[in-house]
C-alpha cells in the first residue's frame, strides 16, 4: 500500500516537471516553424509568448525578440530580452539581442554596455 502510493506520488511528480517542458518544446517549434513568414509572424510571437509561459529559460524570450527586431520593432524587443539579460548576464544569446536592439533603437549607451558584454563573455565577439 504505502509503495503503491509512493509510486504514484513519484509519477505525480515526474508529470508536473515533465509536461511543462512537453509543452514549451511544442510551443517553441511552432513559433520556429512559423517565424520565417511575415504573415506567420503574429502567430509565431503568439508561439513564443505561449512558450513563455511554460519555461524558465530565456529562450522563448530571445527568439521573440530576435523576431522583433526582423521586423524592426527594436523598443519591443528591448523590452522582451533586456530582462533575460539582466537576469542571466552570461547569456550570451540574449546579449547579442540586447546588442542588436540597441544598435536598432540607437541607443549607443546599452549598445556599449551590450559590447563590453559580449567581449566579457566571448572575446571573439569584440568587434
Amino acid at each position: 500500500m504505502i509503495a503503491r502510493a509512493t509510486l504514484l506520488l513519484l509519477a505525480a511528480v515526474a508529470l508536473a516537471f515533465l509536461v511543462p517542458q512537453a509543452l514549451e518544446e511544442r510551443d517553441l517549434r511552432r513559433g520556429r516553424a512559423l517565424a520565417p513568414s511575415a504573415e506567420t509572424g503574429a502567430e509565431a510571437r503568439a508561439a513564443l509568448r505561449a512558450a513563455r509561459r511554460h519555461s524558465l529559460s530565456g529562450e522563448p524570450r530571445i527568439l521573440e525578440a530576435q523576431l522583433l527586431l526582423f521586423g524592426s520593432k527594436p523598443d519591443e524587443a528591448l523590452a522582451v530580452v533586456l530582462p533575460v539579460a539582466r537576469r542571466e548576464p552570461e547569456n550570451l544569446l540574449a546579449w547579442r539581442a540586447v546588442a542588436a536592439a540597441a544598435r536598432q533603437r540607437g541607443d549607443l549607451t546599452l549598445q556599449q554596455e551590450a559590447r563590453e558584454r559580449l567581449a566579457a563573455l566571448d572575446p571573439r565577439s569584440a568587434g
